[in-house]
């Protein structure tokens, strides 16, 4: 009876993973075949498979063990079960009652210990500041003891479960905090490389300057330029030949943006000369009909009189 019973649990609670659909379903038709020994060999290499869940592997051992008569391993292959998937539960509608009142007693005595070493687990992981670690430990043993069949140690586990609460609490926030923390550090490296990237500053545009040189520039053509009152300092001055050479730069609008003397013409002179040129007006030089920046040498000469 115990046997059909366990064999109901297998066949209404396994659902195969992926990939590991034909090895349980090769071990299930192993064992309605009573090849127990077969079945508990290919139990061996499924635990190795990486799709299949150890409370299911543990199920159908149970199961094989029962059919070979070996009730104690049948019985620590239960409690495996309940140890590794403390939360695994069945359904009284799908099973016998004799197999779930079974399960159960199991689980009443396992779960306690069960449920402190969760305690100890998550304890000391929030002492070595794994706040994550920690607070999955707190979350399933807050489960484990909320689950009926632990209703009768209730009393005797208050007080780990408030500590659990507390426990909990506290590293749900560290964890939010790391995430914070780890957001924000993200955050400063992504503004330090975008600081520390070379930024290409936009050159400003200099207009070119063309001369008498450039073939294809029209020159600009005089408007007004006034030369200043020549007025040497001395008669003996007046019989002096002075020459100098003036350069200007005309702009695009035809005034002069420079003047600056190559040769001084004479030192009483070359101030006066250097502001009359400033208010001195052409029409621009043009390059392809366009105004341009044009240099202008200019001979001053100022012969006796």
């Amino acid at each position: 009876m115990l046997t059909l019973a366990l064999l109901s649990l297998l066949l209404v609670q396994d659902v195969p993973a992926p990939g590991a659909a034909t090895g349980l379903t090769a071990v299930r038709h192993l064992y309605a075949a009573a090849s127990y020994e077969e079945a508990l060999a290919r139990l061996e290499t499924l635990e190795q498979a990486s799709g299949a869940e150890p409370a299911q592997l543990e199920q159908y051992r149970a199961l094989c063990l029962l059919g070979l008569g070996r009730t104690e391993e049948a019985q620590q292959s239960l409690e495996r079960m309940v140890t590794g998937t403390p939360l695994y539960t069945i359904h009284e509608a799908d099973v016998s009652p004799r197999l779930v009142a079974m399960f159960r007693d199991i689980r009443k005595r396992l779960l306690p210990d069960t449920a402190r070493t969760l305690y100890a687990r998550g304890k000391a992981s929030f002492d070595r500041k794994q706040y994550t670690a920690a607070s999955a430990a707190f979350t399933e043993l807050l489960s484990i003891l909320a689950d009926p069949d632990m209703s009768a140690s209730a009393a005797a586990l208050a007080d780990m479960k408030m500590l659990a609460e507390g426990f909990q609490q506290l590293a749900e926030a560290e964890v939010a905090s790391e995430a914070k923390a780890r957001a924000e550090a993200q955050a400063r490296a992504r503004a330090a490389a975008v600081s520390a990237a070379p930024v290409t500053a936009a050159m400003p545009v200099v207009p070119a300057v063309y001369a008498d040189t450039d073939t294809d520039v029209t020159p600009p053509v005089d408007i007004e330029r006034r030369m200043p009152s020549w007025n040497p300092p001395t008669q003996l001055a007046r019989t002096i030949q002075y020459r100098g050479v003036l350069e200007i730069v005309i702009s695009e609008r035809g005034t002069v943006d420079s003047a600056i003397l190559r040769d001084s013409v004479a030192a009483f002179y070359d101030d006066p000369l250097l502001a009359a040129a400033m208010d001195w007006r052409f029409r621009p030089a043009t390059r392809n009909g366009t105004p341009v920046k044009y240099r202008k040498l200019l001979e001053i000469v100022h012969s006796p009189r």
